[in-house]
């Protein structure tokens, strides 16, 4: 065997205990240094791990706070829809009613001229009269048409716009994403 230092630092040969203990005792502090590695190693894991999650977490309530503010904005839109259809329903009933009131009128007059039998004179007086508002009346539903043929018109350039601005925000989307890619 080989002389060499001993534990103490004392020249002589190696025994099996003082091997034994030589080689205990590099094994702890080689067992130390390996935890202590293997705790900074942990810690550094669990930090990047914490951060990914606090990331995630981050965008995943960002998305979820946006989500709810759309569909918010859907109710608001959907409420003011429901809104605006149930004031046309009503006046759509409102003037539904006031021409009935128009023809309720005519057949009471009709009714009328059974019963007295008037000469014929105030007959045609009462004819013209009632074919002045007749003429009245055809220019308004004329009008009315009118009115309901430009709003078609409106919807159908409405739509047409549409159409369009969907045709370009998707060629702009393609070309984004046809470039982002190369």
């Amino acid at each position: 065997m080989a002389e060499t230092e001993d534990m103490n630092g004392a020249s002589g040969r190696w025994s099996p205990d003082n091997l034994r203990e030589f080689i205990h005792v590099m094994l702890v502090e080689m067992e130390k240094r390996y935890d202590g590695r293997f705790a900074d190693l942990k810690e550094s894991i669990d930090a990047r791990f914490d951060e990914q999650r606090n990331a995630v977490t981050t965008a995943l309530n960002a998305q979820v706070t946006a989500m709810q503010a759309a569909l918010a904005a859907a109710d608001r839109a959907g409420a003011a829809a429901m809104a605006a259809a149930d004031r046309a329903v009503a006046k759509a009933e409102t003037a539904t009613e006031k021409r009935f009131d128009g023809v309720n009128e005519f057949r009471q007059t009709l009714a009328d001229q059974q019963r007295t039998l008037m000469p014929r004179s105030e007959v045609t007086l009462m004819i013209n009269s009632l074919e002045e508002k007749i003429v009245v009346m055809a220019l308004d539903v004329t009008a009315l048409k009118g009115t309901k043929a430009g709003i078609g018109q409106g919807w159908g350039y409405a739509i047409g716009a549409a159409g369009i601005i969907s045709v370009v925000m998707g060629t702009i989307v393609a070309m984004v994403i046809h470039f982002s890619n190369r």
